[in-house]
């Protein structure tokens, strides 16, 4: 009988190779696992020994990762991290054993190159191995030895922040920085951080802090001195106390935090234009020397960082994601925003929701509250859009709490039962609460028939089953399309009681046929008497154009981009052409365009449009 077989141990060898990664750090190419990743939920990962935690599955496929990893061949993780943030912790386990700091640092740089949301810890971690090679002292003398052609036993040796690994070692070639640039990011005592240690925002704090450093060299140059004797002049104000032997001692340090302030200055001048929290900056001198150190140099710079801040290249979608994944509630301050500029239009209000959400994409269940209070505004205006925000906040809800199983959301959804709900739990969660009135709340103000809660209920359970919120928003305008039944005997008993109209008609027109050619001339004649001020009021659609403009009046003069363009394909026509068009026809009365672009909509104002006229002679 064949043993039955252990799950709880993978058999995988050979996992030490040589990592061939040249095309990966060029071109970033990440490729597709073709069997997909295997889901695992975001967790705070702090250690190798987390794979222990994982299914079989995940485990399965980390190896699988780990050892194409070491090949050459990184696999799109598919927003998937944790399995990023493990390698990280094992190649610094294997580190351990190997001893090759150059190996390891190649290994980081290809991890934080194709999986950037890690590349801050890539760096701090890479900085703690260096600082335990340079620094012997501390550490045992066995440790030391291990090193002896590497660790020059002298009080010269350059510090992690000073040399080899210094901000300007390491920007030299990127940036073409010249030696003196070299050494003001080498002067440095910065400390990486989620945002510094992202190396797009890092070169943009580097070139606003380079020119800040040179605008005061200017200044300082005009005023028959320097910016290095300006901070040994304040220095001696902080150890005019001090004994000659510590001089020497304090000056380094206490000189390279005025650099690293100035840093900070920049940091957060850049933390700004990203929209990111800035830090505290805080200078903690004695207050003789900390007066004369804002005076003379920290309010040079808060006035020279205005001038150059226009220099600063615009953030990319890419690294406002990494940002949001990072600092979990940064979304606040845009909803914030959007809910400010808010002019009751839900459409476009919800629209402006759904695009930051896809911007915190790896922010996974940290746009949850996001969600429900944009749902709740909807809800309240009775607006159709309510419902799409209401399955993308259920959508993070059933991510971040596992206690939304299908039996309990049918519970609270569908039969309305939330004491029910709450009896299947051990502890009364608050979530199940805001669900449920949130339903409720959408059940009475949007779902306004049987038939509208009928097909959500359909919707929903579907939802719930396969967890793919897209399908189910694109299934949402099913529940509102209208429905139009015709009544036959109506139409019928219609068509007979204006029979005897239609025949009198026909017989007038045709009595009307033999008109003469002068009464013609006279009838043109008289149409051209129409005054000057009623011709300026009319202006003439084609039919394409009236179509158009039926299709915006029924939508609230507010139409996506998108719905527009798909319009415009049925018609045969491209939709900048059409919109062109109307806008030429509507010039000459209105002065201006009548159809405007907003964001991702085309907007018409209700004012101009009320100058118009159909080509039927009636007002819009």
């Amino acid at each position: 009988m064949l043993k039955p077989r252990d799950y709880s141990i993978i058999d995988i060898t050979g996992l030490s190779c040589e990592i061939n990664s040249n095309n990966i750090l060029e071109n970033n190419v990440l490729e597709k696992y073709i069997e997909g990743v295997p889901y695992w939920a975001h967790q705070y990962v702090c250690s190798h020994s987390e794979i222990n935690s994982a299914s079989y599955e995940q485990r399965k496929f980390y190896f699988l990762f780990k050892k194409s990893f070491l090949s050459g061949k990184c696999f799109d993780l598919e927003g998937h991290t944790n399995y990023a943030f493990i390698l990280l912790y094992d190649l610094l386990n294997d580190y351990d054993t190997h001893k090759n700091i150059s190996e390891l640092e190649h290994q980081l740089k290809l991890l934080s190159k194709c999986y950037p949301v890690i590349e801050p810890d890539c760096n701090s971690s890479l900085a703690r191995k260096m600082n335990l090679i340079k620094d012997p002292n501390e550490h045992s003398n066995e440790r030391s030895n291990e090193y002896p052609d590497k660790i020059p036993k002298t009080e010269e040796t350059p510090s992690y922040g000073q040399f080899s690994y210094g901000l300007g070692n390491r920007h030299m070639k990127t940036l073409n920085l010249n030696p003196i640039e070299v050494a003001l990011l080498n002067n440095l005592r910065y400390t990486s951080n989620g945002f510094n240690g992202i190396s797009y925002c890092m070169i943009e704090i580097v070139k606003i802090y380079l020119e800040v450093c040179h605008r005061l060299e200017q200044i300082f140059f005009e005023e028959q001195t320097t910016l290095s004797l300006e901070f040994e002049r304040i220095v001696n104000i902080i150890l005019e106390r001090k004994s000659r032997g510590y001089y020497h001692y304090y000056k380094e340090p206490i000189m390279a935090s005025f650099y690293t302030t100035i840093f900070k200055c920049c940091e957060n001048a850049v933390r700004e234009c990203y929209k990111h929290r800035t830090l505290d900056i805080d200078c903690s001198f004695a207050e003789n020397a900390k007066q004369e150190y804002e005076e003379k140099i920290l309010s040079k710079v808060t006035a020279i960082i205005p001038d150059v801040i226009d220099r600063i290249t615009p953030i990319t979608e890419e690294i406002e994601m990494i940002l949001f994944a990072k600092s979990t509630t940064r979304w606040r301050e845009y909803y914030k925003k959007i809910k400010k500029n808010y002019k009751k239009n839900v459409e476009l209000f919800a629209d402006k929701v759904v695009k930051l959400g896809k911007l915190n994409k790896f922010n996974l269940g940290g746009s949850e509250k996001m969600f429900y209070d944009a749902a709740s505004f909807a809800v309240e205006r009775g607006s159709e859009s309510a419902v799409k925000l209401y399955f993308l906040y259920l959508s993070e809800a059933i991510y971040k709490y596992k206690i939304l199983t299908e039996r309990r959301l049918t519970t609270l959804v569908i039969d309305k039962k939330l004491k029910e709900a709450q009896r299947m739990l051990k502890r009364k969660a608050p979530v199940v609460t805001e669900l449920f009135e949130l339903n409720m709340s959408l059940t009475k103000n949007v779902l306004k028939t049987e038939e509208q809660t009928r097909i959500f209920y359909a919707i929903f359970r579907e939802y719930i089953r396969n967890k793919k919120v897209q399908i189910a928003i694109e299934k949402i305008p099913d529940i509102f399309r209208k429905k139009i039944k015709l009544n036959d005997e109506s139409v019928l008993e219609i068509k007979q009681q204006h029979f005897g109209t239609v025949e009198l008609l026909n017989e007038y027109l045709k009595e009307n046929e033999d008109l003469k050619e002068d009464e013609d001339t006279d009838l043109c004649a008289d149409k051209n008497t129409v005054s000057e001020e009623k011709q300026s009021a009319q202006i003439q659609f084609s039919q394409i154009q009236a179509s158009a403009l039926d299709f915006f009046e029924k939508n609230n003069f507010t139409v996506l981009q998108s719905e527009f363009e798909a319009f415009a394909k049925l018609k045969g026509v491209l939709k900048n052409q059409l919109i062109d068009s109307i806008n030429e026809t509507c010039y000459e009365q209105l002065d201006d365009n009548l159809i405007e672009t907003e964001d991702e909509h085309y907007v018409i104002n209700q004012d101009y449009i009320k100058q118009c006229w159909r080509q039927n002679d009636r007002k819009y």
